[in-house]
């Protein structure tokens, strides 16, 4: 665990990362990464504070640990691409939702693309958007497989960029820790160029399949090798 700020600390396994938000009552943990052994106890060596697991996305590299929590917030869209574990049960998030951790409240913000129930985490009192898998930088961001949507994905990162007054910085799972905003926009005006065919990509073998990365400059995008992801 590293800290981000006075209370927000990092878990880090060198290729994903989740977050621990601690506030007043309670604290939140956005995902579990993978690799981890018992991510509850690195959790308590920071926090005396009760806390609960989140996810961002059911992606297998988010929710190595979660075999360790009782109970996952999740986004009910979201289950179609989480693996469930036996006993566990769910809270279902919604889009505008607040969570109060004590003097630190948190919005839920719906932004499927990546996943059908991605989400992001608006931390209104540090002015930092949680941004899970959906914004990066000097890194891929997977858009290839069926519970990926291209349109989806460019429709929610408008929905954060309007919301960009709100917020300083995003906070990635993968890549750079930090993320000016205005790559949420690189990012949508991107992918739009990438469905008009005005993006050049490098056709590529990925664990048996082939994909197309499109290199965006500060980060690339990958799809399935076909000439326009599905809609």
């Amino acid at each position: 665990m590293e800290k981000l700020n006075e209370s927000t600390f990092i878990l880090d396994n060198g290729f994903v990362r989740g977050y621990l938000l601690e506030g007043e009552k309670e604290a939140l943990l956005l995902d579990t990464c993978m690799d981890i052994p018992d991510v509850l106890d690195k959790c308590k060596e920071v926090t005396e504070k009760p806390v609960s697991l989140y996810m961002s996305h059911g992606d297998m590299d988010h929710c190595g640990g979660n075999a360790f929590f009782k109970e996952v917030h999740i986004h009910p869209a979201e289950l179609v691409n989480y693996k469930h574990i036996e006993g566990q049960t769910y809270r279902f998030l919604k889009d505008g939702g607040i969570i109060d951790l004590g003097d630190r409240e948190i919005e839920v913000i719906y932004t499927p693309g990546h996943t059908p129930g991605s989400i992001c985490l608006l931390d209104k009192k540090y002015r930092l958007l949680f941004s899970g898998d959906s914004v990066q930088t000097h890194s891929n961001i997977f858009m290839h497989g069926q519970m990926r949507n291209l349109y989806s994905y460019i429709d929610s990162l408008k929905k954060i960029y309007a919301r960009k007054e709100e917020f300083d910085c995003c906070v990635s799972c993968h890549g750079d820790i930090l993320v000016d905003k205005e790559v949420i926009r690189t990012l949508y005006e991107g992918a739009e160029k990438i469905l008009k065919d005005e993006v050049p990509y490098e056709s590529l073998d990925f664990h048996g399949k082939r994909i197309r990365r499109y290199d965006l400059g500060i980060v690339s995008i990958d799809t399935d090798e076909k000439e326009r992801p599905a809609q």
